[in-house]
């Protein structure tokens, strides 16, 4: 046999010693807190089964995020002292069940392929693979939940940690995390055994009484998460007096329509709607905290960071990609100019989501086309340098009405198609009829295959292609 190779074949023909009940157990032992040190450490990952809450927001109580930093480090370098140590431990017990002599032992351990891998680092991400069948599509649904670097010994990132931060004031803004978790330490669940099922939602999400994802009319109480025994049960049927909430009580407004934009000064506005997720958790130190966020980031400003594809954006696509799995849930769909940005969120993509884009884009045309007409009535009445500054204004919002009117004609296209989403195709098929809005070029790629014929066991291809899946 091979090493490294864990087929069932090959473990069922490794001879196993008898163990003792003693050494039985101090394996099995160490073997769980091992277990449960790295799956401890994996509640502050976003893209992992037990995400509860991003480290920084769990260390939240110290002054800075630099505080937090420093005292992450240090837990994950005692973290991962203390597992070198089981695993040495371990070690010394398989080889001595095993009989094999130190002289022996040295050979083994000096060979570079018998050491224990301590790190992942992740791989080039390859093209899509246009003949894929549905199992090997180019994403699945919430697909970074694939733990293949699940041994990785994550490092604290000050940049890393900071876009764990914003990712998750994004998340609590469009309803997929429950901020209350990290309000108040009892409302956060215990985890089930490891041999039990996966939970259905990570411990984050902000649910309904059902344990699915929370709705605009179906949010769970306090008193229904206290009641919850772990985060794969829900409380027994008739114990919670009002297992929901009135929606209006809950701590944010959350974006139920799957919608927000760069639009400052109104309700949609990404950069408010993080900003009050910041505000929950931090009180006033809220607007330090961001700064201190943007300095570690990288950015400017806040605003900046969620409206830039070189920033959030391909941080987020990044975090959503494992091998051949591409699944950004929050989508930037941008004008050809960059003047109108919207964040779409994929779990909220029905029919209708198109028309609500459209419709927020007219809204916004509407408004600029008012001041551009208001620009032009100035500029004809002023001379001179007033009227050269009103000329500047109105050629910039005559810029801004255009690239609106763009914005809408491809909007008007993707409608035009009138595809229903079906997310059992996966995000990157899904996404593909909106790649003339995203500056993902993975839409584009995927929209071309489909053109072509490509991935005719999905949905969409079925609707573009009905002849062909007859």
């Amino acid at each position: 046999m091979a090493f490294g190779s864990y087929e069932v074949g090959v473990i069922q023909r490794t001879p196993i010693p008898d163990i003792p009940a003693a050494e039985d157990e101090t394996l099995a032992a160490l073997a769980r807190e091992a277990h449960d040190m790295k799956r401890e450490r994996d509640r502050d990952e976003e893209i992992t089964h037990p995400f509860t809450m991003p480290a920084l927001v769990r260390l939240r109580h110290l002054p800075t995020l630099a505080d937090a930093v420093q005292t992450l480090s240090h837990e994950d370098a005692m973290r991962v002292a203390r597992l070198a140590a089981i695993q040495h431990e371990i070690d010394d017990t398989a080889f001595r069940l095993y009989d094999i002599s130190n002289a022996d032992r040295k050979t083994l351990e000096g060979d570079p392929a018998s050491r224990p891998i301590t790190t992942v680092e992740g791989e080039p991400l390859p093209g899509v693979d246009e003949d894929a069948t549905p199992q090997d599509a180019p994403d699945a649904e919430g697909g970074a939940a694939d733990e293949e670097d699940a041994d990785a010994v994550q490092g604290a990132d000050p940049a890393k940690l900071a876009a764990d931060l914003i990712s998750y004031c994004v998340g609590c803004a469009f309803g997929r995390w429950d901020v209350r978790l990290a309000l108040a330490s009892d409302l956060v669940p215990q985890l089930a055994d490891p041999f039990a099922p996966l939970p259905v939602c990570a411990p984050a999400t902000l649910v309904g009484p059902d344990g699915l994802p929370a709705t605009r009319d179906a949010i769970v109480s306090p008193a229904w998460l206290q009641a919850r025994p772990d985060a794969i049960t829900l409380p027994p049927d008739g114990t919670i007096a009002t297992p929901t909430i009135d929606p209006a009580t809950y701590p944010l407004a959350i974006a139920w329509d799957g919608l927000l934009a760069d639009d400052p000064g109104q309700p949609r506005d990404i950069t408010a709607a993080v900003r009050a997720v910041l505000t929950l958790l931090y009180a006033d130190r809220a607007a330090a905290i961001e700064a201190e966020a943007c300095t570690l980031l990288g950015v400017s400003d806040l605003r900046t960071y969620l409206t830039s594809f070189g920033a959030f954006a391909e941080t987020h696509i990044k975090r959503y990609s494992r091998s051949r799995r591409k699944a950004p849930i929050y989508w930037l769909l941008q004008s050809p100019r960059k003047h109108f940005t919207v964040w779409v969120y994929y779990h909220r993509l029905d029919r209708d989501l198109a028309n609500k884009v459209l419709h927020l884009a007219q809204q916004r045309l509407t408004i600029a086309a008012y001041h551009l007409t208001q620009f032009q009535t100035d500029r004809d009445a002023q001379t001179g340098s007033n009227q050269r500054k009103l000329t500047k204004l109105v050629e910039q919002q005559s810029a801004l009405v255009a690239d609106l009117q763009e914005f809408i004609t491809r909007m008007e296209a993707i409608i035009a198609l009138d595809l229903t989403p079906d997310r059992n195709d996966g995000v990157a098929l899904n996404v593909a009829p909106w790649h003339a809005l995203t500056p993902w070029k993975e839409a584009r790629t995927v929209w071309q295959a489909l053109q072509a014929g490509k991935f005719t066991w999905s949905t969409i291809s079925q609707q573009l292609h009905p002849r062909q899946t007859q």
